[in-house]
């Protein structure tokens, strides 16, 4: 019985963590240059152009189909910061299209600048990663470097640091983790015996101590099967129950983002039906 709960409890685990997360298939980033160093550039400064840059290439190279659902825009810019200016050095079309020098394009005369395609347009601020991925669905890196723009010049910078405070094996599909999560779900049938079938549990933290430690948490239930057998009060003891095992047992990774304590919330699938052998 045991294993057919542990099969059953992966697929859905696989399924509700990829669909739990709206942002679906992380995108490919941008790439900039700094100081000779090549880091990820978490905006698309050509979107913000008036000229629509991105369409006309796509257009001209005849690139009309995702290729790729990493890369939704269907390109890829190459950028670098020198003397405080944003400069375009060359764009990949599609995919696996060929990578083109900014310079050589027609589109891109007239923010020529010493040979170079000088991003004149840009008037917002660019986010910039390094070192370690932290959120991949998210893009947030463990430095982020934000430049002010003027006419494509940096007039500022700043840095946010952003940590990994406390990991969550289940959230990491810790095999270890999810017999203790189904160990708990048994317990839970013996406890609410009037509450029959397959639920789907969301879990979200809403209070941290600075250390990360979760004070708060606030737990979602919701019917995964029709049919099944419910009372109110047994549900409220439920969610009790859930809550009191996800302050002991961290349930979702916890960051400290710009300065601030966060989590976001997970959901993981239960079963209060047992299955016959």
């Amino acid at each position: 019985m045991r294993n057919k709960t542990l099969t059953f409890f992966l697929a859905l685990f696989v399924s509700f963590l990829t669909t739990s997360k709206a942002y679906a298939t992380p995108q490919i980033s941008e790439q900039i240059t700094i100081d000779g160093k090549d880091y990820s550039l978490l905006t698309c400064p050509l979107v913000y152009c008036e000229e629509a840059f991105d369409s006309l290439l796509l257009d001209k190279y005849n690139v009309s189909e995702w290729e790729c659902t990493a890369l939704w825009r269907n390109y890829r810019g190459f950028w670098s910061i020198e003397n405080d200016k944003l400069y375009l050095d060359s764009i990949q079309v599609g995919f696996e299209g060929p990578i083109i020098k900014a310079q050589e394009e027609d589109i891109f005369k007239n923010y020529l600048d010493n040979g170079k395609i000088w991003a004149k347009w840009m008037n917002d601020e660019i986010k910039v990663g390094s070192e370690r991925l932290l959120i991949d669905y998210r893009g947030t890196y463990e430095h982020e470097d934000f430049y002010k723009l003027e006419n494509g010049i940096v007039k500022s910078h700043r840095r946010v640091e952003n940590k990994l405070l406390l990991t969550s094996n289940l959230a990491e599909k810790n095999k270890e983790a999810i017999n203790k999560w189904n160990e708990f779900g048994n317990t839970l049938r013996d406890k609410f015996p009037t509450l029959k079938g397959k639920f789907l549990v969301r879990i979200k933290y809403t209070g941290c101590q600075q250390n990360g430690l979760p004070t708060k948490v606030e737990v979602e239930l919701v019917k995964y099967d029709e049919g099944i057998n419910t009372d109110k009060e047994s549900l409220k003891s439920l969610r009790e129950a859930i809550s009191q095992y996800s302050l002991e047992n961290i349930m979702s990774n916890i960051y400290e983002i710009n300065g601030k304590i966060v989590s976001f919330p997970m959901t993981y699938p239960i079963m209060l039906t047992k299955e016959e052998q």
